[in-house]
């Protein structure tokens, strides 16, 4: 993506008025999130839009009216391409990118569906469609049946595979997906995405050694810093599975130095700061300090705004296990403050969690509760997560909700060994078992 989007700014660097460069850029910087380099982009394409066809200059507005906040306009933009072109399979891409934007996800796969329909040689939209129903809408049938007509109709045997894989993963059918799995593996063995993935299904199955030879295989193969990353972080999150906290934070640290050699050293610092808090609740104390306050030591962390306020809800969730609970309240409020003032609409979540464990590390399970449950709703079903919201309830004596989310939790990791825990716990207060 970064060589494309230099090319294209060479392209327009030979020739400035060179509209449909601009347009394209334009699109590789939304990707990227760069809201206003792609509006930039935009208004560039806009004032030489005579080299363009009109269903292109139709993009460029109502692209334009979405980023200048004004999406009612840019919906009947996009409305007037669709209504003139009605066989335009590019009038409803953009269409359904809009939808997107604005949380229809159901219009949006209407859309691409008939985009398909015009172009049918444009199978890969199978997958956006087969993602949307998986990841947004939670259609695990729609999404299976997507994939599988991308196996029929493609040439990625193991693209379609592994989206079955973790489709049937989402689905709580781990059989199914180590069998996807494998059958993605098969037909590209290079493919080590797919390695860490199984690896994933074999710890939630409890199979703890299997998991690890499978990473280690990983491990063995990878030829970036960046396959490094991602084989080290899902052996991290398969060593704290067993609490081997200890070997999961040096997994932890082998991911981070590989980010750093690649240039990414903010996002390691974020990343720090976040499991800084997850290694405090263990008793790793000494650790989860040196890493937040790394964290802090960032150049980055002179700029207002996410990152400032994440580290100082680490330093909070630190401070409140180390039962330094007029520091961890000090902490809360300056994040409070940052995502007021920058009105963070993604801090707001993260405000709710970490004050919840504040007061579940001062004993209060029953002030821990509600915020807990604000935060558990606005985040996808997560075993680790649902099981830390189960211990909450049944610190605050709401057994039966505890018991609840224990179940759930192991509906989504049957072997998750603190939901087991948990559960056993209840049962041996309620005399079940002795």
């Amino acid at each position: 993506p970064v060589a494309a989007r230099e090319l294209m700014s060479e392209a327009t660097a030979l020739d400035p008025t060179f509209a449909h460069a601009y347009l394209e850029r334009a699109g590789m910087l939304f990707a990227d999130q760069d809201q206003m380099g792609a509006l930039e982009a935009l208004r560039a394409a806009q004032q030489h839009d005579y080299r363009l066809s009109e269903p292109q200059r139709f993009a460029i507005k109502a692209q334009r009216l979405f980023f200048e906040g004004q999406p009612e306009q840019a919906r009947e933009a996009i409305g007037q391409w669709v209504a003139l072109y009605p066989d335009d399979p590019d009038a409803y891409l953009n269409r359904a990118q809009f939808l997107q934007l604005r949380g229809d996800y159901a219009g949006m796969v209407a859309d691409y569906e008939r985009s398909l329909e015009l172009e049918p040689t444009s199978v890969g939209r199978y997958l956006t469609i087969g993602d949307t129903y998986r990841n947004q809408i939670g259609d695990f049938d729609k999404a299976l049946a997507a994939y599988r007509a991308f196996l029929r109709e493609g040439s990625e045997p193991d693209v379609a595979y592994r989206r079955i894989g973790l489709t049937h993963e989402d689905a709580g059918q781990l059989d199914s997906a180590l069998v996807a799995f494998d059958q993605a593996i098969a037909a590209d063995p290079e493919n080590l995405i797919t390695l860490q993935n199984k690896a994933g299904v074999l710890a939630s199955l409890g199979r703890f050694a299997e998991a690890e030879t499978t990473l280690g295989t990983m491990l063995s193969r990878v030829r970036t810093d960046r396959e490094r990353v991602s084989a080290n972080m899902a052996l991290a999150i398969v060593l704290k599975r067993q609490g081997r906290y200890a070997a999961g934070l040096e997994a932890h640290r082998a991911a981070w130095a590989a980010m750093r050699r690649y240039g990414d050293a903010n996002t390691v610092l974020v990343q720090q700061a976040f499991a800084a808090g997850e290694y405090a609740r263990v008793g790793m104390l000494a650790e989860a300090k040196q890493m937040v306050a790394e964290a802090a030591a960032s150049p980055t962390y002179e700029t207002p705004g996410f990152y400032r306020a994440n580290v100082a809800l680490s330093e909070a969730y630190i401070a409140a296990y180390a039962r330094e609970f007029d520091t961890a309240t000090d902490r809360i409020a300056i994040a409070e403050d940052i995502v007021d003032t920058y009105d963070l609409e993604q801090g707001r979540p993260l405000l709710n969690f970490f004050e919840a464990e504040v007061a579940a590390a001062r004993g209060n399970y029953a002030a821990a509760a509600e915020p807990y449950a604000v935060f558990v709703a606005s985040r996808p079903p997560n075993a680790g997560l649902l099981a830390r919201f189960a211990d909450v309830l049944a610190g605050a004596g709401r057994a039966d909700e505890a018991r609840a989310q224990y179940e759930a939790a192991l509906v989504l990791v049957p072997a998750h060994a603190e939901a087991l825990l948990g559960l056993a716990k209840l049962a041996i207060a309620d005399g079940a078992i002795e």
